[in-house]
């Protein structure tokens, strides 16, 4: 009788699919929450032991480890510990977790590493993620994917703010306003004036000072010298766009300025355009061939960098300094001795 209580219940725990024996799976409880056999879905038995009546477990073992087949395995060839003859589990993993290859259930072999070579936090074997960043999130030469460095600074030394070390942004003025030497956007000193401005530009530039230092400079003037300035920051840190277009507006200001010196009235001034007042400057030979071609070639470049997007780095550091000699020529002509 015991016998045929085992045999029925192999047969019970069978079904035919494409010839192959398999073991069902999908368990049916009862309203107590036990299956056919009297086992819940925690294996115990409704004897209040883990065997059945038989001395069976759920899985079919005994306690000598043997399924009611009489064999140490069951239907799939899976012993009472979840692994076959050969040590492996239904997925094919060995005792130690790892398979054929090497690898765990995660994917990963004994190093740490799944086959595309990437750690569990997402590193290779050089210390660097798929994007190439490190396990402190900085690339190789040190900047996080942010682009800044572990001191919170980008390869051209600015912050996040804007700002470098020194706390002043790309064009060179603090959260204030002003820029190193106390002058904001404008050229005004914090106390309204810019005459000091000019003088410190002149200095910079010129050798030879007038001894007359209460001169009142034209507010159009210190424009000339305060977008040239603005260029040389904007170079400075290759943002050539921007450096054409401050050139741009240095030119438009200085020959306006020629104009004046020459007895052009406001008025007329105002009526033309910059193409018009370079051919006038040509036309009256105010100043060399050479300096009136430069001011034609910023007022292009200076189109293109604006309304095109465009500007050469070479081209606009040869116009930057080409300006500066042109501006300090008439300054030393107009202000000093």
């Amino acid at each position: 009788m015991i016998w045929l209580g085992i045999l029925k219940r192999i047969f019970e725990n069978l079904i035919i699919y494409d010839g192959k024996q398999l073991h069902k799976k999908d368990t049916i409880y009862d309203n107590n929450g036990y299956d056919k056999n009297g086992f819940n879905e925690k294996t115990k038995h409704i004897n209040g032991t883990w065997y059945d009546d038989d001395g069976y477990n759920k899985f079919g073992f005994n306690k000598s480890l043997v399924h009611m087949n009489g064999t140490y395995f069951d239907g799939e060839g899976i012993g009472c510990d979840g692994y076959n003859l050969y040590g492996l589990d239904k997925n094919e993993y060995n005792r130690g977790g790892l398979d054929k290859d090497g690898y765990d259930r995660g994917g990963y072999d004994r190093f740490e590493f799944n086959k595309k070579g990437i750690d569990r936090d997402g590193f290779n074997k050089n210390g660097f993620d798929k994007n190439k960043y490190n396990s402190n999130g900085c690339d190789k030469n040190g900047f996080n994917k942010l682009g800044y460095d572990t001191c919170g600074f980008d390869s051209a030394g600015f912050d996040m703010r804007g700002l470098d070390k020194e706390g002043f942004n790309k064009e060179g003025y603090s959260m204030r306003g002003f820029d190193r030497a106390g002058f904001d956007m404008q050229g005004y000193s914090i106390n309204g004036g810019y005459k000091k401005f000019i003088d410190r530009y002149i200095k910079k530039n010129i050798i030879c000072m007038t001894q007359d230092n209460s001169k009142l400079y034209r507010h159009e003037i210190k424009e000339i010298m305060l977008n040239i300035e603005r260029a040389e920051k904007s170079a400075s840190i290759n943002d050539y766009i921007a450096s054409i277009s401050h050139l741009r507006r240095a030119g438009e200001f200085f020959t306006n300025e020629l104009l004046r010196d020459n007895g052009k009235e406001e008025r007329e001034i105002s009526q033309l355009n910059q193409f018009e007042k370079i051919g006038i400057i040509k036309q009256g030979k105010y100043i060399t061939v050479i300096a009136s071609e430069t001011l034609d070639r910023l007022r292009r470049d200076g189109n293109s960098g604006v309304h095109q997007g465009k500007a050469d780095k070479i081209e606009t550091n040869r116009l930057l300094g080409e300006m500066k000699k042109i501006v300090n020529n008439w300054i030393e002509v107009k202000y000093t001795l």
